[in-house]
């Protein structure tokens, strides 16, 4: 059977393709500390795609050189198949993250969409969300008898088209505004992260933190409070990162790689590896960030 323009070309170009991404995604895995078992089976479904460039290359060569050409369907097919399941194999982390929480997006998307992505991370006590206007705030803060605002925003508290700011807009309210400013890339100052401790222990219950998506910041502050004031493990932390929220760590991954700075969120990933039981956040954290890799945000 004589291979076709398809088979010669195009599937090499393919290959081609996945081979780049595929090491791509190894590049991004190695910053990100992976285990060697991992590197193992990446490294053999590496191996399988370089075979399936090398195999439809050659036939290419062949074909150009005016040499008889040819392919049992059937061998094709298989090594395509196999080849594609090797490709699969290398991101399957990230796409099986994606799918087996394909409920938890979907209640993102409608959320993020229709309810500034508000969520209750412990009832009567702790609530997450997006940017919101003073006027949703505002009723937010009725409906729910919120007593302390956490804005977690990196930019300052620009003021809306009647030139009233967030803190502007709640100072006939009970309630206590803070401003502690993040970025979901990137480590954070010591002192910031101290700040966010501290508003913590005084604040008045309940309290709602929110950024500009509801997403990374907020995810982050709301793992801070469930390891330090609701004695949550680690497990329950990384919870307050998922798709659910709009969280997704390939995204993080990508993002981080292209910065070169370690995501917000990785001081939570990596107390999740803390071996000690007995280190608390707090404790780890200022260890942690009294010795920055890089600059601070």
């Amino acid at each position: 059977m004589e291979t076709t323009f398809f088979q010669r070309y195009f599937s090499a170009a393919l290959f081609s393709l996945l081979l780049l991404v595929s090491i791509a995604d190894i590049l991004i895995d190695v910053g990100n500390g992976e285990s060697i078992s991992h590197f193992g089976l990446e490294g053999f479904s590496l191996l399988l795609l370089a075979l399936a460039c090398w195999y439809f290359g050659k036939k290419s060569v062949m074909s150009n050189a005016g040499q008889a050409v040819s392919s049992s369907g059937w061998s094709w097919r298989l090594l395509f198949f196999v080849s594609f399941l090797s490709f699969c194999a290398l991101i399957s982390d990230d796409f099986i993250e994606f799918i087996s929480e394909f409920d938890d997006t979907s209640d993102y998307v409608s959320k993020a969409v229709f309810a500034h992505n508000l969520h209750e991370v412990v009832p009567g006590k702790f609530y997450r969300s997006g940017e919101m206007s003073h006027k949703a705030l505002r009723g937010l803060i009725d409906d729910k008898g919120i007593k302390t605002v956490i804005d977690l925003r990196l930019g300052d508290d620009e003021p809306d088209s009647e030139g009233l700011t967030e803190a502007d807009s709640l100072k006939d309210l009970p309630v206590r505004y803070e401003h502690i400013k993040f970025s979901s890339l990137g480590l954070p100052a010591l002192e910031r992260v101290t700040a966010l401790l501290d508003v913590y222990k005084t604040a008045e219950l309940p309290i709602l933190v929110h950024c500009s998506d509801g997403t990374h910041r907020s995810g982050f502050a709301s793992a801070v409070w469930m390891l330090e004031h609701e004695g949550g493990t680690k497990e329950q932390a990384l919870e307050q990162l998922s798709p659910r929220y709009g969280f997704f760590k390939f995204e993080r991954r990508i993002k981080s790689y292209q910065e070169g700075r370690e995501p917000l969120n990785s001081l939570i990933w990596r107390y999740a590896e803390v071996t000690d039981p007995t280190e608390s956040f707090s404790a780890w954290v200022t260890k942690v960030l009294s010795q920055p890799t890089e600059p601070p945000r």
